[in-house]
């Protein structure tokens, strides 16, 4: 079976730091099938870890001068590189570490517990006391790492923040990094949760998508958020793969796993949805009312600030929530078909039970003057937000401080496809204000301190009628919106009703990212380990193994042995750029484990499980 050459991109894996450039010439050959007895193996290693960082407590910093670590059980701290062992405790224990010019100073402290007469009537005549012993500080020089002696009963905790009222615990280890923008006035640090990212899903899945929303729908947050999780649309930090606020997702500890999350994770083991051979960038949020934006109009480059942005994506395009595939009051970048279509309170749309479907706005004049006076200086001073606002003063000399003046007119000056507002010019008496972005626009105008559910809008100017000797005057301001967030990529309220409508998962996916199958994370053999990885089984569809050599490689030289659901398999060499083998025959129930064993090109190839319904 032959397909025209498809350039692909790139992958990179989040343990190894393996960059895969690759590209498809030919699809379709023989598989061998080895079924003699294996040979012994290593032990294959985990090729699914993921580096988190944890943010401060306000969830807005992700370096901060100091922490404090321990565990719910028996700990130990060491050296990172070296293995030096600096302290360990148990759970009475907490170590206290800063950052300093020359590294960490850790002060360890001990809780105890001891008895003491008491004499009081209602007493029993004894008293627990407890008291903290703090240690003598260790200079250390190294970056460190804590660890839980038994990691299936005991959690490495940050005690110096919180995750929905308590502080979090988490699986897997605690890194102690030196942030590379430490100076010797400024010493600060990095706190890195790594653990595998399955242990990191089952802390992110039911803070995104709790289980009332439906079990296809969690399914589809899963894969979503197991996407996201491998490639995230921005990765800023060379210490870590991703955030744990709601800037990438929503990871709060071990504490905010539930059991009916963690089944559901079960039944998606190890699948991504995959555009042409590449994890999708898989953005989500809570409904767009009625059509998803496509990924330029909402936003912008993540290394250069553009915006538009100039990435396109094949399955982050304007998408109408419905089964129709017609987008309603078309184009929706027509005011005045935008305005309609905001009108329509029962459109034909997946998430139109959603709490923020369609929603409204108003501000009288001189409130919206006090909130804009407040947060256009804020988003001026704020790094994420200043490149989006230009301000030209009608009197040059009146720059600082920003005073709005009297407010004359809002106009959005361009929409996106799907009616987000992109553009939209601010006048007042002093200056006219130009806003980008649609998160810029949310930010700036905020009724009661929260900032507007999205950027779907239109403006309405409420004015006083005119008299014989007062012209119109502008009273006050109203936005009528539809749906909560960016609006790109799924809806979960979507979600949630297609699930309850009786859509399984993966279609789910593949509406709100159309033109993907499901697969798994593509691997890259190693010369000295093998790989292993494991994955659902997705019923009803044909199971395909890819093998893709690099563009610089024509050939395997050498048979590939590879071992899936304990059955040898051996592919042999050829020359070409991709293979591709059916393997549905030798899937296994609900999971299954691929092992990829050592291989002398190792690095030259990638391998990965896709699906397709029959």
């Amino acid at each position: 079976m032959l397909f025209p050459s498809i350039s692909i991109g790139r992958t990179e894996s989040l343990k190894h730091g393996i960059l895969a450039i690759f590209s498809i010439v030919l699809l379709g050959s023989t598989i061998a099938w080895c079924m003699n007895t294996p040979p012994q193996q290593l032990t294959p290693i985990n090729a699914s870890l993921i580096r988190v960082g944890i943010s401060d407590d306000a969830m807005t910093a992700q370096e901060y001068p100091s922490t404090t670590i321990g565990a719910t059980g028996a700990f130990t701290l060491k050296g990172l590189k070296s293995n030096t062992l600096y302290f360990e405790g148990n759970a009475t224990a907490k170590v206290a570490i800063m950052a300093t010019a020359t590294g960490f100073q850790l002060t360890p402290k001990q809780e105890t517990t001891s008895t003491e007469p008491d004499f009081s009537a209602e007493s029993d005549g004894v008293e627990i006391v407890q008291k903290a012993v703090t240690m003598a500080n260790i200079a250390v020089t190294e970056d460190l790492v804590l660890t839980a002696d038994d990691p299936q009963t005991s959690f490495p905790i940050v005690y110096n923040i919180t995750r929905k009222g308590k502080m979090p615990q988490y699986r897997g280890a605690l890194q102690i990094l030196k942030s590379a923008k430490s100076t010797p006035k400024k010493p600060l640090l990095f706190v890195v949760n790594v653990l595998d990212i399955n242990d990191y899903l089952r802390a992110v899945v039911p803070n995104e998508l709790p289980i009332r929303f439906g079990v296809e729908a969690v399914k589809a947050q899963a894969v979503a958020a197991r996407n996201y999780a491998v490639r995230p649309r921005e990765k800023n930090w060379q210490a870590f793969d991703i955030c744990d606020s709601q800037y990438c997702q929503a990871y709060y500890g071990q504490q905010t796993e539930t059991p009916e999350t963690d089944t559901l994770l079960q039944a998606t083991q190890g699948l991504i949805a995959l555009s042409e051979g590449q994890p999708i960038l898989a953005l989500y949020s809570s409904s767009h009312g009625g059509v998803a934006e496509a990924y330029p109009n909402a936003f912008s480059d993540p290394k250069t600030g553009a915006f538009p942005a100039p990435q396109t994506y094949p399955y982050l395009t304007v998408n109408p929530d419905n089964e129709t595939a017609v987008i309603p009051y078309e184009p929706l970048s027509n005011p005045a078909n935008l305005r309609a279509y905001l009108n329509n309170t029962e459109l034909n749309s997946f998430d139109v039970k959603a709490p923020h479907h369609r929603w409204s706005r108003t501000w009288s004049k001189a409130e919206l003057e006090g909130v804009l006076n407040t947060t256009i200086p804020q988003l001026q001073a704020n790094g994420l937000t200043k490149k989006f606002i230009q301000v030209a003063w009608k009197n040059p000399t009146c720059t600082t401080p920003f005073i709005l003046g009297s407010l004359e007119k809002i106009t959005v000056l361009q929409y996106g496809l799907a009616g987000k507002a992109m553009k939209l010019q601010i006048e007042t008496s002093e200056a006219t204000i130009t806003l980008q972005k649609e998160f810029t626009i949310r930010k700036a105008f905020t009724k009661e301190g929260k900032a507007l559910p999205s950027a779907t809008i239109v403006f309405s100017h409420l004015t006083s009628p005119a008299t014989a000797t007062t012209p119109t005057q502008l009273t006050g301001i109203t936005v009528d919106g539809a749906g909560f967030g960016h609006g790109v990529g799924m809806s979960q309220f979507g979600a949630s009703r297609m699930s309850e409508l009786g859509f399984s998962f993966d279609k789910i996916i593949q509406h709100y990212y159309p033109n993907t199958t499901l697969g798994t994370l593509p691997l890259e053999a190693k010369r000295d380990v093998p790989l292993q990885l494991n994955f659902a089984t997705l019923k009803g569809q044909k199971a395909w193994l890819h093998l893709q050599l690099k563009q610089s490689f024509t050939a395997l030289k050498s048979p590939l042995k590879l071992t899936l659901n304990n059955r040898p398999i051996e592919l042999k060499p050829f020359m070409g750029k991709h293979r591709l083998y059916g393997v549905s025959s030798f899937l296994s129930g609900e999971h299954n484990q691929l092992i990829v064993n050592r291989h002398p090109q190792a690095g030259d190839f990638t391998l990965w499980i896709s699906y397709e319904a029959l």
